[in-house]
């Protein structure tokens, strides 16, 4: 485990606020989850993130929180290249150390058509500029960035333990049924992002 912020290259923006399109699982779903969080005490190499923060990220713009933005969010939430999809069901892994992070994969058959729809809706609505970063490098949520150098294999078998302590169970299928545009920030003296959500875009019922 290293540092995940000493590779950031956005920081500044992402500080200021920065519109990102998620996947954000649902409540019980993410209850579940954050009760991860045990495995990373006494971890101080390791942020672990917010329950209310927890989401996959399925890509990242430039646009800054502004009026021009806000103009635009009826457009996002009616785009036809997100809706013309359906609803999407993934399926969790246990969780994993992976890009500096304490992570968990989530399998989405659909995943590489939902990237692919979202960057031709940024396109048409929020210019020809709009994608400008590449996609995740895999459909998962972070539990907990690296934020020093520490071992992974104390992470994997705390998370491990945690998983059969604290009983968490996760559905068989996580149900996804909207496309959610935030404005994502970065605390980096925390090690954590947070986000609100602007607009959502519905996936075909």
């Amino acid at each position: 485990m290293e540092d995940f912020f000493a590779t950031t290259t956005d920081d500044e923006l992402v500080a200021a606020g920065q519109l990102h399109a998620y996947l954000i699982p649902e409540p019980t779903s993410r209850r579940e989850i954050f009760k991860y969080r045990d495995a990373f005490v006494g971890l101080d190499y390791l942020a672990p993130q917010p329950e209310e923060a927890l989401h996959l990220t399925v890509a990242r713009f430039k646009q800054a929180d502004d009026a021009s933005l806000r103009e635009l969010l009826p457009e996002l939430a009616n785009n036809s290249h997100i809706r013309a999809l359906p609803v999407l069901s993934g399926r969790w892994h246990d969780p994993i150390c992976a890009n500096h992070s304490a992570i968990m994969h989530c399998d989405i058959p659909r995943w590489d058509e939902l990237i692919a729809a979202t960057n031709a809706c940024a396109h048409e609505v929020l210019g020809s500029d709009a994608v400008c970063y590449p996609a995740p490098f895999a459909s998962h949520l972070t539990l907990a960035y690296g934020i020093g150098q520490g071992a992974d294999d104390c992470v994997i078998s705390a998370m491990s333990e945690c998983r059969r302590t604290r009983n968490i169970t996760l559905p068989t299928q996580e149900v996804f049924s909207c496309l959610a545009w935030c404005m994502v920030r970065q605390h980096r003296d925390q090690g954590i992002y947070t986000f609100e959500v602007l607009t959502t875009t519905p996936f075909t019922q």
